[in-house]
């Protein structure tokens, strides 16, 4: 409706100044002053609203010529100029409206593909079982965010501020479904994936909404948990351990399992003094000897080390250095 309004508005105008020009001027300028209105019709209202444009003014300017008694204007010749000057200008005007048509379809196809490009993006940041981040994920993302944080800790200027932050760490945990084979065998890999996708649910509501829970591989999980308060780590990891222990996982066809995880769990900056001493991906190592410690004592249990910054640093293999109680330390989470 406003679109009809819009096209009679201008067309009405561009009669009105068409009479005005032969009445007081006796000119034939009027058609080149009706190419405005004809292409600005195509332009707005699309490109065949520039020949409706053109076909109401010739009709319209030479009825008024012909009852004026303008006959310079509606003679063979004048007529003929008519035409070919009014093809010209809505051919301009359908161009126009066309290459606009144009240029929007191709900006629409430009945002589909980048919403497309944009939702593959993310698919292939997420595992399709259960909808977490996958490990593409915590190289592009996790992992800078964790160097950052470091970075930023052995900044001059972090302890000039006094932001109150000696005590808050990245939490850095593994968790791994126990006996998860034994589901698969007993009860088939539907159920194991039915358990899965419990567990993972379970996990993401057991954390805070900006802690990060991935699916690491198999029946593992990493856990990223920011600005966490050393003393709270315990706390943290107990929730996560009671949120997937303490109701049993209901299968689709209603048999109970009881599911458990053993964690492993480091905080970053593992030594205070020195924040890169020990970077993302090695605590993530050492996050994974404690889960096999985790396994080796039991099983449904969390073990979490804890640096001793006594200035040595990850020399050797992990594994003396997890062992090395002059280095390290290993609290137990039940």
């Amino acid at each position: 409706m406003n679109a009809r309004i819009g096209f009679l508005g201008i067309n009405a105008v561009a009669t009105a100044v068409s009479v005005y020009l032969v009445h007081y001027f006796q000119t034939p300028s009027i058609m080149v002053v009706n190419a405005i209105p004809i292409i600005l019709c195509g332009w707005l209202f699309g490109r065949f609203h520039s020949l409706w444009s053109a076909l109401l003014l010739f009709v319209t300017n030479g009825v008024y010529f012909k009852v004026t008694g303008q006959d310079a204007f509606v003679d063979p010749k004048g007529l003929f100029l008519g035409v070919v000057s009014y093809g010209i200008f809505s051919g301009a005007g359908f161009a126009l409206r066309s290459v606009r048509d144009l240029y929007e379809k191709i900006h629409q196809l430009n945002a589909e593909i980048n919403t497309k490009n944009l939702e593959l993006r993310e698919s292939s940041l997420k595992d399709p079982l259960t909808d977490l981040h996958n490990r593409r994920y915590v190289d592009e993302y996790v992992a800078e965010f964790a160097t950052t944080f470091l970075r930023q800790l052995s900044t001059p200027e972090f302890a000039l501020r006094n932001l109150g932050l000696d005590d808050k760490v990245i939490l850095v945990a593994i968790a791994d479904i126990d006996h998860f084979k034994r589901i698969n065998d007993t009860h088939g890999h539907g159920a194991g994936d039915q358990a899965l996708v419990e567990v993972a649910r379970r996990l993401r509501e057991s954390v805070r909404f900006d802690d990060t829970v991935i699916r690491w591989g198999g029946e593992e999980f990493l856990l990223v948990c920011p600005m966490v308060d050393k003393s709270n780590a315990g706390k943290v990891l107990k929730k996560v351990l009671d949120g997937v222990r303490t109701e049993p996982v209901v299968l689709a066809d209603g048999t109970s399992l009881s599911v458990t995880i053993s964690v492993g769990a480091i905080w970053l900056p593992f030594f205070p003094s020195r924040p890169f001493a020990v970077p993302f991906e090695k605590a993530i190592l050492l996050a994974d000897h404690a889960l096999y410690d985790a396994k080796a004592m039991g099983r449904n249990r969390g073990r979490l080390v804890v640096g001793k910054d006594t200035g040595a640093g990850l020399e050797g293999p992990l594994e003396e250095f997890y062992r090395d109680a002059s280095r390290c330390t290993v609290s137990a989470v039940d």
